[in-house]
């Protein structure tokens, strides 16, 4: 649990935040509503967070009897940091996640937290349903679901979309690579979710 740095006392309780779960039920996301209650659910996660802080989301979907699908971003407690980026995450959530459920015909509903909603985003540019239906190709993404994300237009940096364009002082910042540590975070961007 620890793998990504926060313990599991900062797992959000997913229970108490039905709307989140009804926005992934949402069966307005696509014209077909049969497609929509089939969808696949995906959920890229923040930057130093694992598939397993979304336990408590993904159980209640499976209980309903959606398929999930989460895998850690390559970015995320990396043994060769400087290797990694924002690039590198997103070619990894459109080839490694997104494209073999793509391309087996499954619909999407992506879900984006934190930093993963520009890795997601980005990774899920030219897949959308409609899209895919018009180039012959299966599957597609129905929607995209921003948590607590960042969200940023084509072009623009991450810098460029903070206030005041500061890094906050728990991002390291080296010449060629940014790490964001976990180091009171959670007094900067989770606190305001869960208060137990």
């Amino acid at each position: 649990m620890e793998e990504c740095g926060l313990q599991e006392a900062t797992l959000w309780k997913f229970e108490e935040r039905q709307d989140l779960a009804k926005a992934f039920l949402d069966t307005n996301l696509a014209k077909d509503e049969k497609m929509a209650e089939n969808a696949l659910k995906a959920i890229v996660p923040g930057a130093w967070h694992s598939p397993e802080h979304y336990y408590e989301l993904r159980k209640l979907l499976e209980h309903d009897g959606y398929e999930t699908v989460s895998q850690r971003n390559p970015s995320c407690y990396s043994g060769t940091p400087n290797a990694e980026s924002a690039a590198k995450d997103t070619a990894f959530i459109r080839n490694q996640v997104l494209m073999p459920l793509l391309d087996a015909g499954k619909t999407v509903v992506l879900a984006m937290h934190a930093y993963g909603g520009l890795p997601g985003a980005a990774a899920a540019k030219g897949l959308s349903e409609a899209e895919r239906r018009a180039a012959g190709q299966p599957g597609g993404i129905l929607g995209l679901i921003f948590i607590n994300a960042l969200l940023a237009h084509e072009g623009q940096s991450l810098l460029s979309i903070l206030p005041g364009q500061v890094f906050d002082p728990w991002v390291i910042q080296r010449v060629r690579i940014l790490l964001a540590t976990p180091l009171g975070v959670n007094s900067g961007l989770t606190s305001h979710i869960m208060k137990e």
